[in-house]
């Protein structure tokens, strides 16, 4: 398949799942673009495009974003994210690959078997979760799991998470975006993709929005949890076979 039609699904499907569900638009996407191109390419496509998906996001949720419950992981995932970096720059592939698969499958087990959240009474725990967040955030662009999983330890309300969680994506996606451009990663075909990217994902957001008026929300997201886990099998499997 054309890279260029593998971008199109990526952004329509994650921008579909992302608008459902609440959750996952990198989880679906990343996945998709690096069984066609790189991680070298698919992770500053992510990045630029998520600037424009969060600033679409915050313009909806700013009114419940809480500087002081996110300012600590913010500043911890500014030193997690030169992390990430580096490890998209020199590790191989095939550890990229089951990395991964790892964090995906994982991620989706543990939120498909629904297991309650410890909770977290001291705030310095933001400070390993806003790490772990930054560091995914540098080499695959998906700051999600450590990010959510925060938030339900904290007892976040629906507002708070969502404008919690925009904002510091936002935070995010802006340090990452400018490590990528010191490493040299936005070149022509970055930007190429990235026309090809915006409106599809912008698309996905529609379709999923009345979707959501018609499907179950429950269903489609445990729906959803189940496809990341067989999707994080196939990467460990493929990563395997790479390294092998």
């Amino acid at each position: 398949m054309p890279v260029e039609l593998t971008v199109v699904a990526a952004m329509i499907l994650g921008g579909l799942v992302q608008s459902t569900t609440g959750f996952g638009f990198g989880l679906v996407a990343l996945p998709i673009l690096a069984s066609a191109t790189s991680f070298g390419l698919a992770a500053p496509l992510l990045a630029l495009n998520g600037l424009g998906n969060g600033t679409f996001m915050w313009l909806r949720y700013h009114r419940h974003f809480q500087w002081s419950a996110v300012r600590r992981m913010v500043f911890a995932a500014i030193t997690g994210i030169p992390v990430g970096l580096y490890g998209l720059k020199y590790a191989p592939e095939s550890v990229m690959l089951v990395a991964l698969g790892v964090i995906i499958g994982g991620y989706a087990l543990y939120s498909l078997t629904q297991v309650e959240s410890p909770k977290l009474r001291s705030p310095f725990w933001a400070y390993g979760f806003g790490f772990l967040a930054g560091m995914l955030s540098g080499a695959y662009n998906i700051p999600g799991p450590p990010a959510v999983f925060y938030g339900q330890c904290c007892r976040w309300t629906p507002e708070q998470f969502k404008g919690n969680l925009t904002g510091f994506f936002a935070f995010n996606t802006v340090t990452v975006i400018i490590g990528h451009t010191l490493q040299h990663r936005i070149i022509p075909d970055v930007l190429r993709l990235l026309a090809i990217a915006l409106p599809c994902s912008l698309t996905g957001f529609i379709i999923g929005t009345y979707l959501s008026r018609s499907i179950n929300p429950a269903t489609f997201r445990t729906l959803v949890l189940v496809l990341l886990i067989i999707t994080g099998i196939r990467l460990i499997l493929a990563g395997l076979r790479l390294k092998g």
